[in-house]
């Protein structure tokens, strides 16, 4: 006896009285991005960088700003900037400094664009030209 049925976004089953459904197990890690700004040799943090990151996001916006710290690490401007499970799976977002740190000049490219795997890794085409350092770690 064959019974068809719909599985809604919610992974409802729709017409499907008194049938179980195993959708299987799913992992869901929220995606993040730590982005240190640093002087050319990596051994001194840099306060006062300004990053736009631009793409879609899960809450609907295309553009965040990150201001880095006095460690060098990039926080978000506003609340509305956080980007901790925002990021996409399979989308592309460009990561570019807008403002230097004081005594610094722009990069050159100032931007990268960046790709979150399907892993949850984050990949580039361009980073090997640009002066960004780029690398993955998950939690």
């Amino acid at each position: 006896m064959a019974r068809e049925f719909t599985v809604d976004r919610q992974g409802f089953a729709e017409s499907a009285s008194g049938l179980t459904i195993d959708l299987g197990g799913v992992s869901n890690r929220q995606t993040d991005l730590v982005i240190r700004k640093a002087n050319d040799d990596g051994t001194a943090s840099l306060s006062g960088a300004t990053f736009t990151l631009s793409g879609t996001f899960a809450d609907g916006s295309t553009v965040k700003t990150l201001v880095t710290g006095d460690d060098g690490l990039a926080i978000p401007a506003t609340e509305a900037d956080a980007i901790r499970g925002q990021l996409l799976v399979g989308n592309g977002y460009t990561l570019t400094e807008t403002v230097p740190p004081d005594g610094y000049g722009l990069p050159s490219p100032a931007s990268v664009t960046l790709v979150i795997a399907a892993d949850g890794t984050l990949t580039s085409d361009d980073a090997e030209d640009t002066a960004f350092a780029l690398s993955s770690t998950l939690a």
